[in-house]
């Protein structure tokens, strides 16, 4: 986003509005929470196969 947002600046002249920062804000935010949940539960896996490992 950072990248598009720079490059329609410097290369067309387009000056990002509010709503598209705000936008872009919610987009990143959504990407940062999935990858966060994830690692969340990737963790609860881990933990619950080695709990269920016969030692």
């Amino acid at each position: 986003m950072l990248w598009v947002i720079l490059l329609g600046f410097f290369v067309f002249g387009d000056v990002p509005t509010l709503a598209v920062l705000a936008g872009s804000a919610i987009v990143i935010g959504a990407g940062v929470f999935v990858i966060w949940r994830e690692h969340q539960l990737g963790i609860r896996r881990e933990k619950a196969r080695k709990a269920n490992t016969p030692l």
